[in-house]
């Protein structure tokens, strides 16, 4: 393994740590607006 390589192996992980975090806050607000229409459809 050259240590060209090693910066890029590096920073994957860490995008994709970045893009988990992302995806979690859409699904959350996705889920609450879910939730108002919901409620909005119940009552």
């Amino acid at each position: 393994m050259t240590h060209k390589n090693a910066p890029k192996d590096f920073q994957l992980p860490k995008t994709f740590l970045i893009l988990s975090k992302k995806v979690e806050k859409i699904r959350k607000i996705l889920h609450f607006e879910n939730e108002i229409e919901h409620k909005i459809l119940v009552t």
